[in-house]
């Protein structure tokens, strides 16, 4: 198994402890990339898609940004 994928599995099994580099990495390994972001907020956009994913930049993530972090990934993946 790899980095990423011990990574990933970590953040499906606890949602609350995820910091927001590690969710940063999980994004950009989805394809997702950082397009910006202004004060406390990092936005990140998907090349193609319209949608772009607003995620507060402090530690520990609040569970609901890394549930809805794969909601995108299961949506988008099924887009391609």
């Amino acid at each position: 198994m790899s980095t990423f994928e011990k990574l990933k599995q970590k953040a499906r099994d606890n949602p609350a402890g995820l910091r927001y580099s590690d969710l940063k990495k999980l994004y950009e390994g989805h394809g997702w990339r950082l397009a910006g972001g202004k004060g406390s907020h990092r936005v990140f956009r998907r090349e193609g898609m319209d949608k772009l994913k607003s995620v507060p930049q402090k530690n520990p993530v609040n569970r609901q940004y890394v549930k809805e972090m794969f909601r995108n990934f299961e949506k988008y993946a099924s887009s391609e």
